[in-house]
């Protein structure tokens, strides 16, 4: 397992390294190659239900050779092997040599006799992984002689790393506990290597995350070993450093934060259509309303759309998008109309600029609401953890700290702040100053509501929060000592 936001180590041990189109031929052929032979996926004659075949058909009675390649090993799977085996089905016996090397150099070759007629489980030599920090090419060769002609099938084939099985602790605690006479014979055991410890690990997977979790979970002070630059050291449980994210709620509580999840977590159930008829008619992304851009005009943040058509099909406060039209492109939403000019207008922070060509669609609002449910939000983890770690929205809530904290966790760049008490002479009124270029969405002289909005939990009760975006960070500033400050206002 682990430590951070997720468990990796779920599931048995034992993977395949091969994508599912070389290993489940769901509807190709995947990356296998042959000579003297044609490829197709067999859907009909299978091993196991939920797995096609890789059929072989031969066009000449000279050996068939197989090719796989696209692989590499991992700095994981060094000083360890790589091992292959697929199920395999003739019409009649056949001979097949199966080689499994890499660019390392190294390389195994075995060599059997198949009986026809049933399936039967072909495997490679495994070959070594050398002690290195580098990666390997792996090619996979299967010759197949002496088939007479006929059809070949093969299916789950499985590349996987040998050993791979032996991290999970819980296995590693329970081997000690075995009579000794098993685990001799178990040393002795080929194709494949260690059945038993193979099957107890399968079993004891879920046994193994939850005993690694137990462990992750267990809390060292100072004393006993916790490092802060050391995340081996710390609890998964509660150091929010390395917690597992389900459990930030959780440890909010205890600091009295007022954990801000910024995942939109509710459906916008009045969107959706009434049934599933009504998909397409309730629900629609086509634009309904579209027209041609004749000029666009950008000047001190407000564009200026002269558009080729009735723009009272437009609204104000409804939304649009912008295509075809270089950095004008964008949703917008409507501030501004005038149908003498054939004009709409909108807000958007960028330079002054000009274009010619594009198209402005008018968007549905219900298909914009439908479409901003999702939970994949930037740095939304790093914003949760923040929380919890400072407790600037809980217990040290109301401080300049937490005020001056929670800007600049907002801010990019060098994160300028400079945060003023009593602005404009009335009290319980703070005014925070940022520069223009570090703030996001900002615009010059005006106030962005999203920094605003994520101050209220930081901000000292009964106070409120103004703020202004600039190209300095600051307004009206004099300089007392090492002091900056603002005429009749004092610098907290």
């Amino acid at each position: 397992m682990a430590h951070g936001d997720e468990v990796v180590t779920e599931g048995p041990l034992t993977v395949n390294k091969l994508s599912g189109d070389d290993a489940l031929f769901t509807a190709t052929t995947g990356g296998w190659s042959a000579t003297n032979a044609n490829l197709t996926v067999d859907f009909d004659n299978k091993k196991y239900a939920t797995k096609n075949s890789l059929r072989i058909t031969p066009t000449a009675y000279d050996p068939i050779v197989l090719t796989l390649t696209g692989y590499r090993t991992t700095l994981e799977e060094a000083n360890d092997n790589i091992d292959f085996h697929c199920w395999y089905k003739a019409e009649q016996d056949s001979f097949v040599t199966i080689e499994l090397s890499s660019d390392s150099e190294l390389s195994a070759t075995r060599s059997f006799n198949v009986a026809g007629g049933i399936w039967n489980v072909i495997r490679a030599e495994p070959v070594d992984v050398p002690l290195s920090s580098e990666t390997y090419g792996l090619t996979l060769t299967i010759t197949i002689a002496d088939h007479g002609g006929q059809p070949i099938l093969i299916t789950n084939p499985t590349l996987y790393q040998e050993y791979r099985f032996t991290l999970n602790p819980f296995l590693k605690e329970c081997v000690p506990l075995i009579p000794r006479v098993f685990t001799e014979i178990e040393k002795q055991q080929k194709y494949p290597t260690m059945p038993m410890y193979r099957m107890m690990e399968v079993g004891l997977t879920q046994a193994g995350v939850a005993f690694e979790q137990q462990q992750h979970f267990r809390y060292r002070d100072i004393a006993g070993g916790q490092n802060p630059n050391d995340i081996e050291t710390l609890s998964g449980l509660v150091d929010p450093t390395v917690a597992d994210v389900r459990f930030l709620p959780w440890l909010s509580q205890f600091t009295g934060t007022q954990y801000i999840d910024p995942t939109i977590r509710t459906t916008p159930w009045g969107n959706l259509p009434v049934n599933w008829q009504a998909v397409l008619s309730d629900i629609d992304p086509t634009p309904t309303v579209s027209l041609d851009v004749i000029s666009l005009t950008r000047a001190s943040g407000v564009v200026t759309a002269v558009l080729d058509g009735d723009v009272t099909q437009y609204s104000i406060g409804e939304t649009v998008s912008v295509s075809g039209a270089g950095d004008f492109d964008g949703q917008y939403l409507i501030e501004s109309q005038d149908i003498g000019t054939s004009t709409i207008g909108w807000s958007q922070a960028a330079s002054d600029d000009t274009a010619s060509t594009g198209t402005v669609d008018l968007v549905d609002q219900s298909w914009i609401e439908l479409e901003s449910f999702r939970i994949d939000i930037t740095n939304r983890i790093e914003f949760l953890r923040w929380q919890v770690q400072n407790q600037y929205y809980g217990v040290r809530a109301g401080t300049l700290e937490a005020l001056s904290e929670a800007t600049k966790f907002y801010l990019t760049g060098s994160k300028t702040v400079n945060i003023f008490a009593k602005h404009m002479g009335t009290p319980f009124l703070i005014k925070i100053y940022t520069k223009t270029s570090e703030t996001p969405g900002g615009v010059e002289g005006e106030q962005s509501e999203e920094l605003v909005q994520a101050l209220q939990n930081a901000k000292p009760a009964g106070f409120k929060i103004v703020h202004e975006c600039n190209s300095t960070g600051t307004d009206n500033v004099f300089l007392l000592g090492t002091s900056a400050g603002v005429l009749g206002e004092s610098l907290l």
